[in-house]
């Protein structure tokens, strides 16, 4: 049970929780003679009431978690992008699926996952559980029927150019790979573990991405400062008539890559102040 939102002698979500829930209960008895089970960690069917202006609603949740968790992603790094938020910044980037795409510090993999899924027409969340298909009136054919349009909307005839991501840590490579693997997507990304400067660019020119730490929550920043300075000369040296987007939510750090940013746009991730930074190499 989810309430936001008050309203008088309501002013407590949890009290308001639990009325509703008694209240639900009550009825269920003078209707069946029995009442749900409650089970807090794995609720079967989850409702979420809004109060507001006089009046409250009350709904049934059907989709059973964050419509950002598209069903790929098993596993996430330790500061990791949701997944609707990484496919609005491949949307801003411009990138179509004509040219190689290269995240250098690809982390779980999340931006190449999104940009590759987006290119290839597949629907969000195609692959991922849905609480209403435990609903009383779900609709199982009509379901499968729809979604098999919607499979079949995907490009599969679509050969897409390199798409590389790069990952010093071999434990969140092997979670990269892994989440690669799940989206369907094993013969369209290639994950490779060691630093950027290990793994030479694919024929360019291309777009690169990332997301590297910037402080917030992992990752000393003097340490972080070289390996910013380390990531905008391998720009210069190895990306040239490349793009560089870069997600970044300290000035300072950005500072050491010694490039100009061409476009910084304003995003919150994960309520951190951060910047999408538009670089051109030359």
């Amino acid at each position: 049970m989810d309430v936001t939102g008050t309203a008088p002698g309501l002013n407590h979500s949890h009290f308001t929780a639990l009325q509703v829930k008694n209240a639900l209960v009550d009825a269920q008895r003078d209707l069946w003679g029995e009442r749900s089970s409650i089970d807090l960690d794995d609720p079967d069917l989850s409702l979420h009431l809004h109060l507001g202006r006089g009046e409250a609603q009350l709904s049934l949740d059907g989709s059973g978690g964050s419509l950002h968790r598209r069903g790929y992603r098993a596993a996430m790094g330790a500061a990791p992008l949701k997944e609707n938020l990484a496919a609005g910044l491949i949307r801003l980037t411009g990138w179509d699926g004509s040219q190689p795409l290269v995240d250098p510090c690809c982390g779980s993999g999340v931006l190449l996952i999104e940009a590759a899924l987006a290119a290839l027409q597949q629907a969000p969340g195609l692959e991922r559980h849905f609480a209403l298909e435990g609903w009383a009136d779900f609709q199982p054919e009509l379901w499968d029927r729809e979604a098999d349009r919607a499979r079949q909307r995907r490009r599969g005839d679509l050969t897409l150019p390199p798409l590389l991501g790069i990952e010093a840590d071999p434990a969140i490579a092997d979670q990269a790979r892994a989440n690669v693997e799940a989206a369907g997507l094993s013969g369209v990304i290639r994950i490779c573990t060691g630093t950027f400067s290990d793994h030479p660019l694919p024929e360019g020119p291309g777009v690169l991405v990332c997301n590297p730490p910037y402080g917030q929550r992992i990752g000393d920043e003097a340490e972080l400062e070289a390996l910013y300075r380390e990531l905008g000369n391998y720009a210069k040296g190895q990306a040239k008539g490349w793009k560089l987007w870069l997600l970044s939510g300290n000035r300072n750090l950005t500072g050491a890559l010694r490039l100009k940013a061409e476009q910084r746009i304003p995003v919150s991730n994960g309520g951190i102040d951060c910047r999408w930074l538009h670089y051109d190499i030359r």
